[in-house]
């Protein structure tokens, strides 16, 4: 999907300043994977881009009443993902002499503590509904989640038939929904069970 109008973004910003969930979805969808290819880039870990991307967008619907002062949202938004990667590539090793040279261009205080805090426990709710999952609706959701395999690939390493495996996902993705919902902004909840699909991503 592209990246909607200045004047529809505009009212999208506007809307989702006010707390309209469908008028964020909308965006989210425009730009999610998008923004994905960007951080893949500076990443070239698909497990870290698809969490770099979902804080991304976790931290603006967490900040979605201050929208409307944003001129460009686009630019914002990448802006964002160029901090949040390079902070996560300056936490993991062998990284210093990418920073010494990026740092000083880059590098601003842009990240929250509390977001990220807030952020580590809607990902700890997650993360303690799929280990609760029924071993093999665990096992094929983790899978198609961390190493992103398609319905085909799970199904021919488990030896399982394709349709099996989409049953297990669906009473698995419904187990997590159901155990989170009470606990977490629906909002963020998709954000966070969206895989990113990247196509360039082996080239």
């Amino acid at each position: 999907m592209t990246s909607p109008s200045s004047e529809r973004e505009r009212e999208l910003l506007h809307s989702i300043s006010l707390g309209d969930r469908r008028a964020f979805a909308l965006l989210f969808d425009s730009y999610f994977q998008m923004l994905g290819s960007f951080v893949y880039k500076i990443t070239e870990s698909l497990e870290d881009t698809e969490e770099i991307v979902q804080d991304v967008f976790i931290k603006i619907w967490l900040r979605r009443s201050s929208l409307n002062e944003i001129k460009s949202f686009k630019q914002y938004l990448f802006t964002m993902c160029k901090h949040q990667s390079l902070n996560h590539l300056r936490k993991t090793a062998n990284k210093a002499i990418l920073f010494q040279q990026v740092e000083d261009i880059y590098l601003e205080n842009v990240l929250d503590t509390n977001e990220d805090n807030y952020i580590e426990q809607l990902r700890a709710l997650v993360d303690t509904a799929v280990e609760q999952l029924p071993p093999q609706q665990k096992t094929i959701y983790l899978l198609s989640k961390t190493e992103q395999l398609k319905y085909k690939e799970i199904a021919e390493r488990l030896h399982i038939a394709p349709e099996t495996v989409k049953k297990h996902m669906f009473y698995a993705s419904k187990a997590i929904r159901q155990y989170v919902k009470d606990h977490m902004d629906d909002i963020i909840l998709l954000i966070l069970l969206t895989p990113l699909t990247l196509i360039d991503k082996i080239s």
